[in-house]
Formats: C-alpha cells, sequence, structure tokens
C-alpha cells in the first residue's frame, strides 16, 4: 500500500470505530444495572460478552497495525 492508500484506509477505520463506539456506548448505557448477564436476544452477546468484544477486537486490530500484517481476528467464546 501507498502512503495515499493508507490514509484513505485509515480515515475510515476510524470513522468507522467512531460510529461503532457511540452505537456500543448506548448499548452498554441501557443495560440494567448490575446486570452482567444483560441480553436482549438469544443471538445478541450479553453485556459481558459485548464489552469482552470491544477490548479484544480492539487489541487484535492494534496488534495488526503494528505488526503491519492482518489476520483474522480472535474469535468471541
Amino acid at each position: 500500500m501507498n502512503s495515499d492508500q493508507t490514509k484513505t484506509v485509515s480515515e475510515f477505520l476510524i470513522a468507522d470505530f467512531e460510529n461503532e463506539m457511540q452505537a456500543t456506548l448506548r448499548v452498554i448505557e441501557a443495560v440494567p444495572s448490575g446486570r452482567l448477564d444483560y441480553q436482549p436476544d438469544t443471538k445478541a452477546k450479553s453485556a459481558l460478552g459485548l464489552v469482552r468484544h470491544i477490548a479484544l477486537e480492539e487489541e487484535w486490530l492494534m496488534k495488526c497495525l503494528s505488526q503491519r500484517r492482518f489476520k483474522p481476528p480472535p474469535e468471541d467464546s
């Protein structure tokens, strides 16, 4: 990738991340107090699962960027 392509990709990822964070914060704020097991639907992650997903995805992205090599993201359990 050349520097222009890298800049375009990074700008897209930053904008996408900012949008996702806003949606995620709204979801986390809607979780009833003391209910990390809250799951709005059987196909949805629990509140704790969502927080875990966010933390792992961010670590994965930073690792990929620092190593300049993208691997599949970690699977949630």
